[in-house]
């Protein structure tokens, strides 16, 4: 009397607190299920979004986000190696006859020393440059192997003749046209390309004159005297008449 009733639980009640607890403790497990994967799915579907609307270059390449972009990613696939027959120049809409009379510009020095390669390189420089053109060709290689070889050499020549800061002129003149032209044939501009790469011809062919008559006579002058220096390998001819007797065999000293 006077105290607080206490009421006890049946058993009853008891299993069916315990069946509500363990029932809200799954419902809480289901849910925690499917906010983890309704996460996971966000994420992904993000990821996806990102990558269509961000193209990597590694996995769309022909889908540049800028114009330099564009260019760069043309010029992967235009480059090929130095020994590959694979063109640079698929892109081009024709072939440039300003390109091709500008070959001819190799075939000035010849006059000056008569030297073989130089119509060699005029020959190479036209079929490259010109007959195939845009096309895969093995023309192509023998261009770069004969032109690169030329430019070393005559570089060297022009250093023990000319100096130091007249061969650094002429290296600039001509390959600063050079260069102007690659970065036309990666960004695709057919204009740029083609005056460039004529100047580079025709910068060229005038620096390598200069170059050859400063070691050799002009090889057309009566004047003309034959000589020949790396043990007669490398040679100034002459296409004058000579008086009978003397020849190349008379003078086998170069001197600067």
């Amino acid at each position: 009397p006077g105290g607080a009733l206490l009421i006890q639980p049946t058993p009853e009640d008891t299993n069916t607190q315990r069946g509500q607890k363990i029932s809200t403790s799954r419902t809480s497990r289901e849910c925690c299920r499917m906010r983890t994967a309704l996460a996971t799915e966000v994420h992904r579907s993000d990821s996806t979004s990102k990558l269509i609307s961000s193209p990597s270059r590694s996995l769309t390449p022909d889908l540049p986000e800028t114009e330099d972009e564009a260019a760069w990613l043309g010029a992967e696939d235009a480059v090929p190696g130095f020994l590959s027959p694979k063109t640079k120049l698929g892109w081009l809409p024709q072939r440039s006859v300003t390109v091709a009379f500008s070959c001819l510009a190799f075939f000035a020095p010849f006059l000056w020393g008569a030297w073989p390669m130089w119509p060699v390189q005029c020959a190479l420089s036209l079929l490259s440059d010109y007959v195939h053109t845009g096309q895969d060709s093995w023309w192509h290689v023998a261009d770069r192997l004969l032109a690169r070889s030329l430019s070393v050499f005559m570089i060297c020549t022009s250093l023990v003749s000319l100096g130091l800061w007249c061969t650094v002129a002429l290296i600039a003149g001509s390959f600063s046209f050079y260069g102007i032209s690659v970065r036309a044939m990666w960004r695709q501009d057919y204009t740029t390309y083609v005056w460039a790469h004529t100047m580079w011809h025709l910068a060229a062919g005038a620096s390598n004159s200069v170059i050859m008559a400063s070691v050799c006579d002009a090889s057309l002058s009566a004047q003309c005297r034959p000589r020949a220096w790396l043990f007669g390998y490398v040679s100034c001819r002459c296409l004058s008449w000579r008086p009978p007797g003397e020849d190349l065999a008379t003078s086998s000293t170069f001197e600067f």
